[in-house]
C-alpha cells in the first residue's frame, strides 16, 4: 500500500531517485534463492527500494523519504520492513510506515497505514525464468487515520514475473475489501494494480 497521504505532492524524480540510494538499505537480506522441485533450476527476483518483490524473503530494511508538500510544510516518511521466510515458497511480510508532519503550526506523528501479508510462490515455470505466486494481506489503520479510513482492509493478490538477460518484469494485482466498515458509510471494493520493469546495471546498483 502507499505509505504517502493522498494529497502529497511528490518531489521531483532525481531529487527522489537520490533519496532512495543514500538514505535506504537493508539491516539485513537473505539472497532469495527459488529452486523448482522437479527441474532443480533456480530464480531469483531482486528486492528494489521502490516496491515489494514477488519473492518470498528474510529481511529487515529501513527507508526514509522525504516529501514536500506545500512551502510552509514537509512530511517525513520512516518505513520498516520485516519479512520472514520459513521455507523458499512462503513468507511472512510486514510493512511499519512511520510519518511525520512539519509546519508552522507545530508537528503531528503517528503509525500510518500496517501492511501484513502472506506470501507464496510456485516454481513449476522456474526453469523458462518465470514466477507465479498469490496471498493475502491486511490493512490495519495507524494513528494517522480517522474517519472512514477506521476500516482495515482484506487484501488477497496474485503476482508473477519473467526474467530475461538483465531484465525483471513483474505484476501485482490486488483487491480491496473493508471489513469494519461502519453501518452509515458505503466503502466500495477496490482493486490495484502494479507493473515494474527493472535492469540490472550492475550487481549493486538497478533502475526502476
Amino acid at each position: 500500500m502507499n505509505i504517502f497521504p493522498e494529497k502529497c505532492k511528490t518531489i521531483p524524480v532525481t531529487a527522489g531517485f537520490l533519496c532512495f540510494c543514500i538514505f535506504s538499505g537493508d539491516l539485513y537480506a537473505q539472497e532469495p534463492e527459488m529452486i523448482s522441485e522437479s527441474t532443480g533450476s533456480k530464480i531469483e527476483f531482486s528486492h528494489p527500494l521502490v516496491t515489494e518483490s514477488i519473492s518470498p524473503d528474510t529481511k529487515a530494511r529501513i527507508t526514509f523519504f522525504g516529501t514536500a508538500v506545500t512551502t510552509t510544510t514537509f512530511i517525513q516518511n520512516y518505513d520498516l520492513e520485516l519479512e520472514y521466510s520459513p521455507a523458499p515458497f512462503f513468507s511472512v511480510h510486514l510493512d511499519l510506515p512511520y510519518a511525520i508532519t512539519r509546519s508552522h503550526n507545530g508537528s503531528t506523528s503517528g503509525l500510518d497505514e500496517i501492511d501484513l501479508n502472506f506470501k507464496f510462490a510456485t516454481f513449476a515455470l522456474s526453469a523458462r525464468k518465470i514466477l507465479l505466486g498469490y496471498g493475502i494481506g491486511l490493512a490495519i489503520p495507524g494513528a494517522i487515520k480517522n474517519g472512514s479510513d477506521n476500516a482495515f482492509y482484506i487484501n488477497p493478490f496474485i503476482n508473477g514475473g519473467v526474467m530475461w538477460k538483465r531484465w525483471e518484469w513483474t505484476a501485482y494485482l490486488t483487491f480491496a475489501f473493508a471489513a469494519n466498515r461502519p453501518h452509515d458509510e458505503d466503502i466500495p471494493a477496490g482493486l490495484e494494480t502494479r507493473l515494474t520493469a527493472l535492469y540490472k546495471i550492475s550487481r549493486k546498483f538497478q533502475a526502476v
